[in-house]
């Protein structure tokens, strides 16, 4: 058979579907059932082609097109449509869609399981919603939405791994309803044992084993809301929960330098950056700055000062003048 000609005003049945070919049995409702052996395989579309030309081989070419201007309101017109129910008492994976990609040759052919191209063209609403892939269901216990792995190097979700994509919002949104529960993963890692290691909640906290900030580059603490940054304070917490000590450490440049921890006062727009001290290996140091005002009750106040050309260290009480504990010889 060259061609299948499908008549313009097809019959439809009770269900409301029209068929061109129909394999099995025509209605959903009557489906026909096969007894298929274990260990066999019964396909109920099968093509089996070899292309020894310079041309492009199709296992299933389609165009379809929805010009009506009045439509239905979901989807229509779809390319594929299936779906595969595992209704046994077995516990088998049940896949709606696999398809692989290798090759045999000498090549170094780019393979891709499933290569999506979407497109908003001219003549549609430039504003449309363009997904590559969507996934949804009305179970979600168990989901998973996009699973990529090989022999080597696996990834639950990979993007722009074959090149740098430009993104205008974001590249990962976790967008969790008002009635999710309150310290919810937004992103969750675990180790092999199954014991968390790392995550971002619901409501904005974060948990980490270790953080490490490479190149030039900066860490900032900001406290926020969900309308924005707050004017209250915002902290770094070192919890301690056995014996040994917390710890602030700067290493140092190569293997034989000790780190240097300076500790910076800023303005809020990252501005009028005041050294306050160097922390190091061969003790603190303190720079020379102009005689501060009275702190608050119940403080003291320490700080460098320079008095005749000598540097002195000098100490600030909330009453009375400033007292000075030692001076430059």
């Amino acid at each position: 058979m060259s061609e299948s000609i499908i008549d313009s005003s097809p019959t439809y049945d009770a269900n409301g579907f029209g068929y061109s070919l129909a394999i099995g049995a025509v209605s959903p409702d009557s489906p026909l059932t096969l007894n298929v052996a274990s260990g066999k395989k019964f396909d109920g579309i099968t093509i089996n082609i070899t292309n020894s030309g310079q041309g492009k081989l199709f296992g299933l070419g389609f165009t379809l097109e929805a010009s009506g201007s009045s439509q239905d309101a979901t989807e229509p017109v779809r390319g594929v449509v299936g779906r595969v129910t595992n209704s046994g008492t077995g516990n088998s994976k049940t896949t709606a869609v696999r398809v692989g990609a290798s090759s045999s040759g000498s090549n170094a052919s780019i393979l891709a399981g499933v290569d999506a191209d979407v497109t908003v063209t001219s003549s549609t609403n430039v504003n449309s919603f363009v997904y590559g892939v969507t996934v949804a269901g009305t179970t979600d216990a168990r989901a998973s939405g996009i699973l990529f792995f090989d022999g080597g190097v696996k990834y639950l979700l990979g993007v722009g791994s074959t090149g740098a994509i430009k993104w205008d919002a974001a590249v990962y949104r976790a967008w969790m309803a008002t009635g999710s529960t309150s310290g919810a993963r937004m992103f969750q890692g675990l180790n092999n044992a199954g014991s968390e290691r790392f995550y971002i909640d619901n409501d904005g906290n974060t948990l980490t084993q270790a953080l490490t900030v490479q190149g030039d580059c900066a860490l900032t603490i900001v406290r926020v809301t969900g309308a924005g940054i707050t004017t209250g304070a915002s902290r770094l917490t070192l919890d301690q929960p056995s014996s040994t000590n917390s710890r602030i450490a700067a290493l140092g440049p190569d293997g034989s330098t000790n780190g240097i921890l300076d500790v910076y006062s800023y303005r809020s727009d990252g501005s009028n950056g005041v050294l306050v001290a160097s922390l190091r290996a061969s003790g603190l140091d303190i720079p020379s700055i102009a005689a501060p005002g009275a702190p608050a009750s119940s403080t003291a106040r320490v700080y460098v000062d320079t008095s005749g050309g000598k540097v002195r260290l000098m100490v600030r009480f909330p009453t009375g003048a400033a007292q000075q504990i030692a001076i430059e010889p």
